[in-house]
């Protein structure tokens, strides 16, 4: 489906680079619309959903490709991948042999202090 002739692209985002991602693909011709994955039910089949956000359900974006026939960008398995840094980091280094840095994950500045004593969180 298109409108005035032009390849539909459902963008999933609602940030900056989803709107410079609808302009670009704008220019190549494409009927970019920028949305969520619920608008792909209503969009009339947009031939490609490209993510232009952390901030959805995989899944839901799984059924939305099977049901709409539409190819995600990035890959669903390249989404499911990338999606969890600490796997990725372990993929990395486990699976491909490339050295990685030792790493902990902290929620706040605080809590850095106290899994690093005499780490300063004035930093940030």
């Amino acid at each position: 489906m298109s409108i005035d002739g032009n390849p539909q692209i459902l963008i999933v985002g609602d940030g900056v680079i989803a709107y410079e991602l609808a302009a670009a693909y704008a220019h190549l011709g494409f009927t970019p619309i920028v949305g969520t994955l619920s608008d792909a039910r209503v969009v009339p089949g947009p031939r490609h959903i490209v993510t232009a956000t952390d901030a959805f359900d995989l899944e839901e974006l799984r059924c939305v490709a099977e049901a709409t026939g539409a190819q995600t960008v990035p890959t669903i398995e390249a989404s499911e991948l990338t999606s969890n840094r600490q796997r990725t980091r372990a993929s990395a280094n486990e699976d491909l042999g490339l050295p990685t840095l030792e790493h902990e994950f902290v929620a706040d500045p605080g809590e850095l202090e106290v899994k690093r004593p005499g780490f300063s969180s004035d930093r940030f």
